[in-house]
């Protein structure tokens, strides 16, 4: 059934690093399917490419990547850092949760 759909549009899988940026910027067009997005940029290559860091050191390009997949519309993040993921996430329902007031 359709209620057991999640879209991932796949980071990484057959694209180079400009059609993951296009792809980032363009997250939002994907909600018009009207099923839950699933985003996985942890540490991938195009924090990598961005930062001039390898894999260990992209924490900080993958946090900012989850708050701006959040604020595309993304309800599921896949992570590698869950406990730092979770306190941006912390930080970033705080101030939706504010804004909703």
């Amino acid at each position: 059934s359709t209620d057991r759909i999640i879209l991932d549009p796949g980071f990484g899988f057959a694209k180079n690093t400009q059609h993951n940026y296009e792809l980032f910027k363009r997250l939002p067009e994907l909600l018009n399917l009207q099923y839950p997005l699933l985003v996985g940029v942890s540490r991938k290559s195009m924090v990598g490419h961005i930062l001039n860091q390898p894999v260990d050191q992209r924490l900080y390009g993958s946090l900012a990547l989850a708050v701006m997949a959040l604020e595309r519309g993304a309800k599921i993040l896949r992570v590698h850092d869950v406990e730092q993921t979770m306190d941006v996430l912390k930080i970033f329902n705080a101030v939706q949760s504010s804004a909703k007031e």
